[in-house]
Order: C-alpha cells, then structure tokens, then sequence
C-alpha cells in the first residue's frame, strides 16, 4: 500500500511539474496546517467518496485540484459519474477552481459546477504534457486564460444561486411590497436558513449518513431532514441541541424552553401551522 501511494504522488508531482504547477498540497499526507483548508476532503477510512488526492494553489488559494485516474494496474480509478460527482462536490467549496484527472502523459481538465445539467452537456480539454506551451498551462489558468465548457464565469457563482433561491422563496413565501405573504418575513428567513445551514453540514461531510438516526429517525436520507412538517421539527430540535439552542431564531420564548419535548412540541406546532398557511410549500 505505501508503495501505491508513494508512486501516485510521484506520478501527480511529476505532471504538475510537467504543466507548470508548483508545490502541490498532498491530501493524504499527514495532516497539517495547511490541510485545514480541506479538512472535507481529506480521507475518511471506509468511506469510498471519489476524492481529490492533491490541491494546487495560486496565491493561498486553491485553483487546480488534481485526482490520479489511475490504479496500480495501470486500469481507470474510477467511473465518469464518479467524475461528476466530485465536480459537484468541489463546487460547494465556492471556488474558481477546476478539477484535473491526471493520466501518463496528460491531464483531462473539467469544470467544477453546482448544475448538473450543465456539466452533462460540457466535455473535458485535455493537457498533453508534451505539446508545446503544456508549461504554461496553469499560469493561464491563474490568469484567466483557460477556460473550459461549463465552467462558472465568476467565482461567487455559489453565493449567486444560493440569493436567487433565498430571493425567491422569500418572495414566495413573505411577499413583496405589492402583495402580502403567507408567512412572517423573519420566520422565512429562520426556516430557509436552517434548511441551507443543515445542507451546509451535509457538503462539507460535518454530519454523515451514520448520524441520520440520532438527528431524525423519520428522514430516510439527509437531504429528507426537512421534507415535511415533522421531519423539519426533530431536525430543527436537533439543531437547537447541538449549537447551543440559538441558531436563528424560530419560535418566541424558545430559547427559555429546556425541556427537549416541550421544545420538539413547540417546533411540531409551528411547522404545522406554517404548512398550513402555505399549502405544505
């Protein structure tokens, strides 16, 4: 196993050099400093998550992450929707960045893209590490020089779909100054924020699939934990529970209330009610 591994990052070191990168950041070396960064990304033992095994930078900040495609058989690691996957995975990072699947003799370069449909239809450009101008490949990338189909054109394009989402069911749910809500404005914004600060801990692997039954034993997945009335309120109890009771404010005189079912009550009464008004939307 260490001499796969030594020979991985030989074969990585070797064509980033090859493409113009400097010192790459090894994921699987022992953490440090430096892997603070990337603590979602490290690997995790038993976990079989397509991950990046190497991280190049440009000024402190990550702009080429590179995955050997490659097995000690000289076979294919892994499958394209194994790919994707990670293309979707490094994209909640919200980084300008891209991702390379090193070969001998070549990088495949993809985008990295919350929209699947998006990275469906674009392809992957292809480095050859013997073509002229190969040495040059990641100054131009950091310049903005490269582009690749399907790649986000600025760098805040998580921050951008994340406020259309919240722009609408804000609009949908609280109103506009020309016509009135369903809901108050300041409990949109407590449950909408929930939700995206629980899927927040699913991306970045803070709560794992392991953890589905101590947070709602109704959700048959993580992305189920706020599907429905019910669910919504175990997880909104779970999540008072484990930061301190006082992540956006929900239910007044909650924070008073220590009794877990007295809490969990109250939640289940405030979720009905606004589902209710708003027709389970």
């Amino acid at each position: 196993m260490a001499t796969q591994v030594l020979a991985r990052e030989t074969r990585l070191r070797e064509q980033a050099a090859a493409v113009g990168c400097g010192d790459l950041l090894l994921l699987a070396d022992r953490p440090d400093v430096s892997h603070l960064e990337y603590l979602d990304l490290l690997p995790r033992r038993g976990d079989s998550t397509l991950l990046p095994d190497a991280v190049a930078e440009y000024q402190g900040r990550p702009l080429l992450y590179l995955v050997d495609g490659i097995n000690e058989n000289g076979d294919a690691r892994f499958s394209a929707p194994q790919v994707q996957d990670l293309q979707t995975l490094l994209a909640n990072r919200s980084e300008h960045a891209c991702l390379a699947v090193v070969r001998p003799g070549s990088l495949d370069v993809y985008p990295i893209n919350l929209d699947r449909e998006a990275l469906a239809k674009a392809s992957f450009r292809t480095i050859h590490v013997a073509e002229p101008g190969a040495t040059t490949f990641f100054q131009s990338l950091a310049l903005g020089q490269f582009d690749v189909p399907g790649r986000p054109r600025h760098a805040d394009y998580v921050f951008d779909t994340i406020h259309d989402l919240l722009s609408k069911a804000s609009e949908d749910l609280a109103g506009t100054t020309d016509r009135p809500g369903l809901m108050q404005g300041l409990d949109v914004l407590s449950t909408t924020g929930r939700a995206l600060f629980f899927r927040f801990l699913i991306d970045r692997k803070i709560v794992l699939t392991s953890d589905l039954s101590a947070i709602c034993g109704e959700a048959e997945e993580l992305r189920d934990a706020f599907s429905t009335p019910e669910k919504a309120a175990i997880t909104s109890a779970w999540l008072d529970e484990t930061f301190n009771g006082d992540v956006l404010p929900l239910v007044s005189g909650l924070k008073e209330i220590q009794d877990p079912e007295r809490r969990l009550r109250a939640y289940r009464r405030f979720y009905k009610e606004a589902g209710e008004r708003t027709d389970q939307r």
